[in-house]
């Protein structure tokens, strides 16, 4: 009796241990699903683009089964293919998101792609002052070389500030150049009487600010809200830190004052000479009020234009 119940025992055992191997196939048998890893490869190489160009796009995929693709441009379906040829005619900033699909799942992947014709506009300016419907823009074209009429494209420092004013406003030039001077506390106006005779600039942002020639020293404190009633000989005046720009003068060269208009900064020759100080010059929707710095010659009387393909918006202010 005793060898009976030790006998099936031992069946009882190699039972529970055949079922555990058999279960332990089972497991081994398990499908693993494996969806798709998609990312979109920029063939390319560019985010940024022309109206009318092309920048080509590649889904590449992680994944040995088969895969169907989705491409959607802002919301909308435009191609089912593994490639995606991006083009607009339009100007502005275009989503493109990637989906790909299988049975056991489906992964996605975007990227952002801005169609810019190059010119500058209004919507560029960063740095803003004032409140209203319409907006003005200033601004000052610094150059650091010795040739004042031909500079060098790496010798000009031409930047934008943005303007907001209420139609029953009216503002003058003076009025938009005292508020973004006392908003920017980067920008630093130096006036005589009526005249604008000197512009700077803290270029590397470090809250001090300091010109000099041989008879005469200004630094940042000297300015009240952006501004300083120069009494002295203003000729000749250089940065003390070569980060910093100044442009200006009285008899050797001046700041000299040009007017434009339209949504895009005009060409150079578009913009008027203005014979109106800045006192008297009265703001127009979309109106462009641009400072170069010009030398003084009797003779020839020739002007510094500004350079609209190498001007930048002023950075916000933090």
């Amino acid at each position: 009796m005793k060898m009976m119940k030790k006998y099936w025992f031992i069946l009882l055992l190699v039972g529970l241990f055949t079922g555990v191997l058999t279960s332990c196939d089972h497991d081994d048998d398990k499908y693993i699903p494996t969806p798709p890893s998609v990312s979109i490869e920029n063939v390319s190489g560019i985010v940024s683009c022309l109206p009318g160009e092309t920048i080509e796009l590649k889904a590449k995929l992680d994944n040995p089964l088969a895969t169907t693709f989705v491409w959607d441009l802002d919301g909308e379906k435009v191609s089912t293919d593994s490639i995606y040829r991006f083009t607009s005619t339009e100007l502005g900033t275009f989503k493109i998101v990637l989906t790909a699909t299988n049975v056991d799942g489906s992964d996605s992947d975007s990227l952002t792609i801005k169609v810019d014709d190059g010119l500058f506009r209004f919507s560029n300016l960063k740095n803003w002052t004032g409140e209203g419907e319409n907006c003005s823009a200033l601004a000052i074209q610094w150059i650091t070389g010795e040739n004042m009429l031909e500079p060098a494209d790496d010798e000009v420092f031409f930047i934008a500030w943005g303007y907001r004013w209420k139609e029953e406003e009216n503002p003058l030039g003076i009025d938009m150049l005292k508020a973004i001077a006392k908003n920017d506390p980067r920008l630093y106006v130096a006036v005589s009487g009526s005249y604008i005779v000197g512009l700077g600039y803290d270029g590397n942002d470090d809250g001090k600010f300091e010109v000099k020639n041989e008879s005469l020293t200004i630094t940042q404190d000297d300015f009240i809200d952006g501004f300083y009633e120069i009494d002295g000989d203003i000729d000749g005046m250089k940065p003390v830190n070569s980060s910093d720009y100044w442009m200006g003068g009285l008899y050797e060269s001046y700041a000299t004052y040009w007017l434009g208009d339209g949504d895009v900064i005009p060409d150079a020759e578009e913009f008027e000479y203005s014979s109106l100080f800045v006192f008297n010059r009265h703001l127009e929707n979309l109106s462009w009020d641009v400072w170069t710095l010009s030398p003084i010659d009797y003779v020839e009387m020739v002007n510094t234009l500004p350079i609209p393909r190498l001007i930048q918006a002023a950075d916000a202010n933090k």
